[in-house]
């Protein structure tokens, strides 16, 4: 009867002990890699639950995040994933591109510098563009762009 009982306790602790993070985070790529952003949250918020310190995790919540439009959300995300020591790089471009998408292409410039060196990413360059088109100001005269004097 005692083997039963523990054997019964094993079960359903077992059962209890919530999916695999590693793999909810594999479930949730793939979710997103087909677009399925509701259910790549859920697998996200699943990770976040066994593992608070997820880089990768918050990285992709952000991608989400500006998936759907929302570039404070992303914004919140990523700069989390960076103070956990997410890669500068690919956090500098995402939040280049929350900010562009805000309407901020200042802020997208600073981030964008803050790779130090000019990347040759197309993502990179069209962010730059992006970035300058909403910073400047066109001289109708000189039909050219001018940039602001800080």
């Amino acid at each position: 009867m005692k083997r039963l009982v523990v054997l019964l306790a094993a079960v359903l602790a077992a059962g209890c002990s919530g999916p695999d993070p590693a793999e909810s985070l594999s479930d949730a790529q793939n979710a997103f890699s087909r677009g399925e952003y509701p259910t790549a949250v859920i697998h996200l918020q699943n990770v976040l639950a066994a593992d608070a310190q997820s880089v990768d995790a918050r990285i992709l919540l952000g991608r989400i995040a500006l998936q759907y439009g929302n570039p404070a959300q992303a914004r919140g995300y990523l700069e989390s994933a960076r103070d956990l020591g997410g890669s500068p790089e690919i956090i500098a471009l995402l939040l280049a591109e929350s900010h562009v998408m805000a309407g901020d292409g200042p802020s997208a410039l600073e981030q964008l510098e803050s790779l130090g060196q000019e990347s040759s990413s197309a993502e990179y360059w069209l962010l730059r563009a992006a970035a300058h088109t909403q910073a400047s100001e066109y001289d109708r005269r000189g039909w050219r762009w001018t940039v602001p004097k800080r």
